[in-house]
């Protein structure tokens, strides 16, 4: 089973200076788990070019430079009930909320509580060893790091840290897109996702020419084929990603 196969809301982080492998990381997530119509939005600081470059690759992106304050919402059917004012009194162990009717009533028994803003239920973190590599977005959201399920990948995260972690990282594997082959549902992949990844694997071999850790690498070459990954494809992709510098 994936390790995705279970998140509704997920997003990936970048850290500001991402490299190419990153970026490529990034979009293949994207192109995967649109596939199954769960959204994949993307987080990082504010970076003109890291911006650009993904956008050329999947246009269809949601990229956003912060963490929007997480709300949440308790809704009530009510009928014809019309509201005169709404307070709210905290102590130790709970929140009361006091709500005076200009008229009509609530059905007691009929509410939802839901949640919006930064509401992820997974946080993607390619390359990410430690959570200082992205800065303020890290600093300032502690609390959500605290909370959400994070999964590294092709790193470990500090395991004394406090956080709901997995880690993806197998390290006889050569490839950052490698790591994210073995990690999804290789059943669901279609042929998009197996195009970028194979061009991040081309990317970081150098067209196989670097020195590869292990023989399976070859094995998966030819599953991305079989998924229809073309190889005079990959050239196109790669070009895409020439504005950054490395």
């Amino acid at each position: 089973m994936s390790e995705f196969s279970n998140t509704k809301k997920p997003a990936v982080f970048l850290k500001t200076d991402a490299t190419k492998e990153q970026i490529l990381a990034a979009v293949i997530l994207h192109s995967y788990l649109k596939s199954q119509t769960k959204p994949l939005e993307i987080i990082l600081p504010k970076n003109e070019t890291v911006v650009g470059v993904l956008k050329s690759l999947a246009p269809d992106l949601v990229i956003k430079h912060e963490l929007t304050p997480r709300k949440y919402i308790l809704s009530f059917k009510k009928d014809d009930a019309s509201i005169d004012n709404v307070q709210w009194q905290q102590d130790k162990d709970q929140i009361n909320i006091y709500i005076s009717l200009e008229k009509g009533t609530f059905v007691g028994n009929d509410y939802k509580f839901t949640t919006t803003g930064s509401d992820y239920d997974l946080a993607i973190l390619p390359r990410i060893s430690n959570l200082n590599q992205l800065g303020e977005l890290a600093s300032k959201n502690e609390a959500f790091f605290k909370e959400v399920k994070l999964i590294t990948i092709g790193s470990e995260l500090n395991p004394t840290e406090r956080y709901k972690q997995v880690a993806i990282n197998r390290p006889n594997i050569s490839t950052l897109s490698e790591q994210i082959f073995t990690a999804i549902d290789q059943q669901l992949m279609t042929a998009e996702t197996a195009q970028f990844i194979l061009a991040g694997i081309m990317l970081e071999t150098e067209s196989l020419t670097k020195e590869i850790k292990n023989s399976e690498i070859f094995m998966t070459l030819k599953k991305l084929v079989d998924k229809g990954a073309k190889t005079d494809k990959t050239a196109e992709i790669l070009a895409k990603l020439k504005p950054m510098t490395k």
